[in-house]
């Protein structure tokens, strides 16, 4: 192999390389997004079944019957008998 090819094959590895660093840091970004994200799901899932559970306790506390409270919240007899 002459020097001009030797060159030419040295080149597309370090361009090689390049790309496959850039694909790694942009599969860790992604990772870090994705799992951003997914935490802020679960963050405002959380928040709303508080939420729920928050105006249930306020409503039984005006003595609302449990069938209307399950009805308005979402939440079951059980949840609510147990607020």
């Amino acid at each position: 192999m002459d020097f001009p090819s030797i060159l030419i094959t040295a080149l597309q590895c370090d361009e090689s390389l390049e790309v496959i660093e850039n694909l790694t840091h942009w599969n860790k970004a992604k990772g870090k997004a994705k799992g951003k994200a997914e935490g802020k799901a679960e963050g405002k899932a959380e928040g709303l079944e508080e939420a729920k559970r928050d105006n249930a306790r306020r409503m039984k506390a005006d003595n609302m019957p449990t069938e209307l409270i399950a009805k308005y919240t979402g939440l079951s007899a059980e949840v609510i008998d147990e607020l």
